[in-house]
Formats: structure tokens, C-alpha cells, sequence
């Protein structure tokens, strides 16, 4: 395990050191992967997931061969640590009005 405190929080030590420089998303799916919210049985990054970053573009970078999907380690580790928030944006309250229109 990685000696500094943000590194071991997210475990990006533990995967630079499970993952090869490319892997198949399936791999994801271990449960023997670090993640900081997964439960001992749970996958570290669940499939669907993973299929709906992919499709809405706000995943990281895959290569597509065939029916395979691929990442790079470095971005996928990258784009884990992209997601580290601080803070969530605010919720904007919005309701409807008798006629039907959204106020906020």
C-alpha cells in the first residue's frame, strides 16, 4: 500500500500496480480491485457504470476493438482522480405552478 495518505485513500498505487498499462473493461468487474465505497463482494467499478460513462462521454478514454472495450491504465487512473469532488453544485429547487409552468 502506498505510503501517502490521498495515494491510499483511492488505492491509484494499488491499481498502477494490478493493472497492466492495457486492460479490458471486464477486469473492472473484480471485486479484488481498490475502491474506496465498494463492499468486499461488490465489483470495484460495476459494468453498467462503467456502459453509462461510456455512452454519455463523461467516462475515461476507451479503445474499442471489436466487441472488446479497453482502457489505458494512466487515463483510466487519471479519470479516477478527476472525479475526487470536494463539494456537490448546488441543487437548483424547481416546482411547477398550477398553470403548469416550472418556477425555480
Amino acid at each position: 500500500m502506498a505510503t501517502n495518505s490521498t495515494t491510499a485513500e483511492i488505492g491509484f498505487e494499488d491499481l498502477r500496480e494490478i493493472l497492466p498499462p492495457i486492460f479490458d473493461a471486464k477486469r473492472l468487474e473484480d471485486s479484488t480491485l481498490p475502491h474506496p465505497t465498494a463492499q468486499p463482494h461488490e465489483a470495484a467499478f460495476p459494468r453498467r457504470r462503467m456502459e453509462y460513462h461510456r455512452q454519455n462521454g463523461s467516462g475515461p478514454p476507451f479503445i474499442k476493438e471489436g466487441r472488446r472495450i479497453l482502457y489505458c491504465r494512466d487515463d483510466f487512473i487519471a479519470w479516477i482522480a478527476s472525479q475526487r469532488r470536494t463539494t456537490l453544485p448546488p441543487r437548483i429547487l424547481t416546482s411547477q405552478t398550477e398553470d403548469g409552468r416550472t418556477a425555480v
